[in-house]
């Protein structure tokens, strides 16, 4: 992913406020991002976890459970 579109997607999630959450864009034919689908969960998809080599579900799970550990959440 092109590090200017980690750096929108960042802004729009500081922007919502969320801790966890997916974000999905396409390109249009004239080189523009349209972020089009913001959800404060994500589909973590099996075909993600064999793309990336991990589980994301359990990074998801992880990071929750700190938060509760921690009062957050």
């Amino acid at each position: 992913m092109p590090r200017d579109a980690v750096d929108v997607a960042t802004a729009i999630v500081r922007a919502a406020r969320l801790d966890v959450g997916g974000i999905e864009y396409l390109e249009t034919p004239d080189g523009r991002r349209v972020f089009y689908d913001i959800n404060a969960n994500s589909n973590l998809r099996p075909s993600v976890a064999a793309a990336f080599g991990f589980d994301p579900f359990e990074r998801v799970v992880d990071y929750l459970q700190h938060q509760l550990a921690q009062g957050g959440a």
